[in-house]
């Protein structure tokens, strides 16, 4: 009999631990809507609120286009465009009525929040999952 409760108490553990990587290994999808919450200038800076009146709202289709709006309480500008991504490289082509652009950037997604680093620079961008329709 101690033998059968030892197995069962290793095989209860194992599948314990096996449910934790399985939910850890979960990842949030890119599709949807992401407001700004913080940018970088810097490493040495670090992540700073986005200023008042500021903001940046990019939404991901799953047919690879995307909407973007941003600028502050005077002006702002809409784009549209298209997107892919390969491992965690995020390759955006936008229009915003000025001629057409890329930005390339490597992000991760962490607890509902998308952080983007751009290419060869310290800068970035960190986003929160948005549910609220602010377009």
């Amino acid at each position: 009999m101690k033998s059968f409760s030892t197995a069962f108490l290793i095989l209860f553990l194992l599948s314990c631990d096996r449910n934790e990587r399985d939910q850890g290994a979960t990842t949030e999808s890119l599709f949807g809507k992401w407001e700004q919450i913080e940018k970088r200038a810097t490493l040495a800076a670090g992540w700073v609120p986005l200023g008042s009146g500021s903001f940046y709202i990019v939404k991901f289709e799953n047919d690879g286009s995307h909407t973007t709006q941003q600028g502050n309480f005077i002006n702002s500008y809409n784009c549209t465009g298209t997107w892919f991504t390969s491992g965690n490289a995020l390759t955006m082509m936008s229009d915003c009525g000025r001629g057409a652009s890329e930005e390339k950037v490597h992000y991760g997604i962490t607890d509902h929040t998308l952080t983007w680093v751009y290419d060869f620079s310290e800068t970035g961008r960190r986003f929160a999952r948005s549910e609220e329709v602010r377009w």
